[in-house]
């Protein structure tokens, strides 16, 4: 097993250096934990979208003066996560917040690592009697009494087709939102952007 030490002297900034990428995942959760937030966090935004819940929010600037979130549904197919089955009312809340509170959309899509690859892994909401909407491409806000969350808008992806189980006060947060803030008929299409 690769110590945090090991890996660091490996990697010393360089992307281009194959081996420290391929062998990163290869620590212990206990060794990734020992390299320094900053780097780690650089690395994996560089790699891939991976980020452990809970942790402060890095994958883009936040404002200055802004409270820092905390990460959710960052997943990536090199990590296990935890899985049960969610009601239907905790998905059809994250299709409103993916729709209606958007943050930190970006021009780059991100496919889901978890699914078997396909030419047009591409994951679009479908909502009766209006646009397709792209997934993969913006982040989602919501907020507790304990903390902001910044998730991935594929989280919506996430739990209902690979069962992914946020943190509980997440769950929570979501579940609180108004009925009203709920798309009842929706569903998800994998394939070409458009």
């Amino acid at each position: 097993m690769l110590t945090a030490e090991q890996w660091m002297e490996m990697y010393h900034g360089n992307l281009q250096n194959p081996e420290a990428v391929a062998s990163f995942h290869r620590m212990s959760q206990e060794e990734m934990s020992k390299v320094p937030d900053l780097i780690r966090n650089d690395f994996l935004r560089s790699i891939t979208s991976y980020f452990i819940d809970g942790t402060p929010y890095s994958y883009l600037p936040v404002a200055a003066g802004d409270p820092v979130p905390l990460n959710v549904g960052w997943l990536d197919a090199h990590h296990e996560f935890r899985k049960t089955k969610h009601p239907d009312d905790l998905s059809n809340k994250l299709a409103w917040l993916c729709v209606n509170a958007e943050a930190q959309a970006t021009r780059g899509i991100h496919i889901c690592e978890l699914c078997p690859r396909m030419n047009d892994g591409y994951y679009r909401l479908q909502i009766p009697k209006r646009e397709d909407f792209l997934l993969g491409n913006a982040e989602i806000r919501i907020s507790s009494a304990k903390a902001i969350y910044a998730a991935p808008n594929l989280i919506l992806h996430y739990v209902a087709d690979h069962y992914y189980s946020p943190p509980e006060d997440f769950i929570e947060a979501v579940l609180a939102l108004p009925d009203s803030n709920s798309i009842l008929e929706w569903r998800l299409v994998r394939g070409a952007r458009w």
